[in-house]
């Protein structure tokens, strides 16, 4: 009998995803979107310390598909993803947001 093998996310990533399904609730906008779409994101961190641009879109992809927005993170539905790292926070913006920063998504039908 084979191995099974099951994908556990960490609370961190569990609560990040909680987090992002209950904006999508609150903005409203597309639902079960199956593509084709292109997607960008755009990373705006809190501080100007380094951090690991691609492992952050992952999460920003998989919130996007467990909330609901996107059908699947498959090639079938996104077929181009634009990673961008934006500008570190004011310290408005982090008096406003506490001490994080925020993630700009726009998601663009392809023909």
């Amino acid at each position: 009998m084979g191995k099974s093998l099951r994908k556990v996310s960490s609370h961190k990533a569990v609560a990040y995803r909680a987090e992002c399904h209950d904006l999508f609730d609150v903005m409203g906008g597309p639902r079960n979107v199956a593509g084709p779409v292109s997607v960008t994101i755009t990373m705006h961190p809190s501080t100007a310390r380094g951090y690991d641009l691609d492992n952050r879109a992952k999460a920003v992809l998989d919130a996007l598909t467990t909330g609901g927005v996107l059908w699947d993170d498959d090639a079938g539905t996104i077929r181009e993803v634009h990673l961008l790292a934006g500008r570190k926070a004011t310290p408005e913006e982090r008096a406003e947001l506490g001490s994080r920063g925020w993630v700009l998504v726009v998601l663009e039908a392809l023909e």
